[in-house]
């Protein structure tokens, strides 16, 4: 057996593998539209400085309520798309707090929102 012959094929196979996974995303997708009520609970007490943040199961996502440090009561109104990847919300304070925006994942070759 020539050993060229055996270290050409083994080295063809790897190139042709290395080649085929530079192309690949092996991280799994993170889709807002998919999270978990824990995830998005984690969230809305980020965007919102929150402490008990309270979220049910809707249809279309999650609501509830929850409380900033100063006593303030919000209304959380989350909507979520799988498919767009994408989670919305609005909340809404009893003292005028207001916050309002979106996550989604941006799909390769499209334009990101506002571009």
């Amino acid at each position: 057996m020539n050993p060229w012959k055996a270290t050409n094929s083994t080295a063809l196979v790897l190139g042709m593998i290395i080649f085929a996974m530079s192309g690949c995303n092996l991280r799994p997708v993170d889709n807002p539209g998919e999270w978990a009520v824990e995830r998005v609970t984690t969230k809305m007490e980020e965007r919102c400085e929150a402490t008990e943040v309270e979220l049910t199961k809707t249809a279309e996502g999650f609501e509830g309520t929850g409380k900033r440090a100063d006593g303030e009561t919000l209304k959380i109104e989350v909507t979520q798309d799988a498919e767009a990847q994408r989670l919305d919300w609005k909340v809404t304070g009893d003292r005028g707090f207001f916050d309002e925006g979106f996550r989604e994942n941006i799909k390769p070759g499209e334009d990101k929102p506002g571009e």
